[in-house]
């Protein structure tokens, strides 16, 4: 949209959606992401965070009247491993969006999630995306460095306590077995619903 003003011409922009990089750290080492490139492994292995002061000065609701979604997205870095990480949710909650969350759930105790559960609640609407690549341990083929056992009891902790989750699973040769299976597990579970993607990494 453009407006003009005593002969100067502005470019509105109306912003929807932002997208969070808390971190530059990730816990587990996922075969094929581009953090365990050799030419990126450097730059995003420091462990830099945003600060909750960075956040609450650089991101403030008045500047966003239009937002719609807030994501922490993960695809640098394993969000809930940000020490501050429920203040900067304080921080949103009253924004009047919706909060999603992508995480690999193997990260925190049993406790901390359902107390993360009991947060999002105060939000307009909140979404977990858990990236759990197998119903078993055939998800730590991929997922290296996590344990499936810590995964399975924090995402249960999580929906018990009346969390909204999703189940990612990312279909390999190894694991495309289970592509049914994992639907009928994640209802079992209280997924809402299952996220799949086809993978061409090998």
């Amino acid at each position: 949209m453009e407006t003009r003003e005593k002969g100067v011409q502005k470019r509105m922009w109306k912003i929807e959606w932002i997208d969070i990089e808390l971190t530059s750290f990730c816990n587990i080492h996922c075969e094929g992401c581009f953090r365990e490139l050799s030419d990126y492994a450097d730059k995003v292995n420091n462990i830099e965070k945003l600060s909750l002061d960075t956040i609450k000065q650089r991101f403030k609701k008045e500047d966003f009247p239009d937002i719609k979604i807030i994501n922490f997205c993960g695809s640098v870095d394993e969000p809930t491993s940000h020490p501050e990480f429920f203040d900067i949710i304080k921080h949103f909650s009253s924004w009047n969006a919706h909060i999603n969350i992508a995480t690999n759930g193997s990260l925190r105790t049993e406790k901390w999630w359902s107390n993360l559960a009991e947060l999002l609640k105060s939000t307009k609407s909140h979404r977990v995306t858990w990236g759990v690549d197998g119903t078993d341990k055939t998800s730590e083929i991929y997922r290296r460095g996590s344990k499936f056992d810590k995964v399975e009891k924090n995402y249960r902790a999580f929906n018990k306590s009346g969390g909204q989750s999703t189940w990612q699973f990312i279909v390999f040769e190894h694991n495309q077995h289970q592509e049914q299976e994992v639907k009928v597990k994640a209802l079992e579970e209280g997924f809402r619903n299952v996220k799949y993607i086809y993978s061409h990494r090998k």
